[in-house]
């Protein structure tokens, strides 16, 4: 799977520390670009966006909308899912929580704060992404041709238990 956000990028633009083995966070960038991204897109635009990216081919509307929006979401929500994966080592004798020796653990309720923190960032730059590609939607055509059973049609930024029909310009 091409990913649109480079360890670079990440490490450059984020809290992560230079250290941190970038393997580890591999699933998880993955995760993020296909469960938070491409839902933010819908499938037509983040199949567009992907394959002009790994072909080096980014229309220059889908290069502003990589380079100011998707990878400010990403590096975010990227930082929020690995809050616990940064804390916690799974080996073959179990899970433990693994620390340096002059630092001291975190315990769940910071590790969660954190986590709350940086995805509450990413979906304030989703939501200004979502009303960024409404208000000219004719530089983005791929966004409303999402039809079909195979397809995600694009969705709001803030996850949410209630269905708000308006929201999601239904009637």
């Amino acid at each position: 799977m091409f990913r649109l956000i480079s360890h670079a990028y990440l490490k450059d633009k984020s809290i992560i520390d230079d250290n941190v083995d970038m393997k580890k966070l591999n699933p998880t960038i993955e995760d993020v670009q296909l469960l938070k991204i491409k839902p933010l897109l819908g499938t037509n635009l983040y199949d567009l966006i992907v394959t002009q990216a790994s072909t080096a081919t980014l229309s220059a509307n889908n290069k502003i909308l990589l380079d100011e929006h998707i990878l400010r979401i990403m590096t975010n929500y990227i930082v929020s899912e690995s809050t616990d994966i940064l804390k916690y080592r799974f080996m073959n004798k179990g899970v433990f929580s693994k620390s340096p020796e002059n630092a001291q653990n975190t315990d769940l309720k910071e590790l969660q704060y954190l986590s709350d923190k940086y995805k509450n960032i990413a979906e304030s730059y989703a939501d200004s992404m979502v009303h960024y590609i409404k208000s000219d939607t004719s530089k983005y055509p791929a966004y409303l041709t999402n039809s079909g059973i195979d397809k995600v049609k694009p969705r709001g930024a803030y996850d949410c238990d209630i269905y708000l029909p308006e929201y999601y310009g239904e009637d």
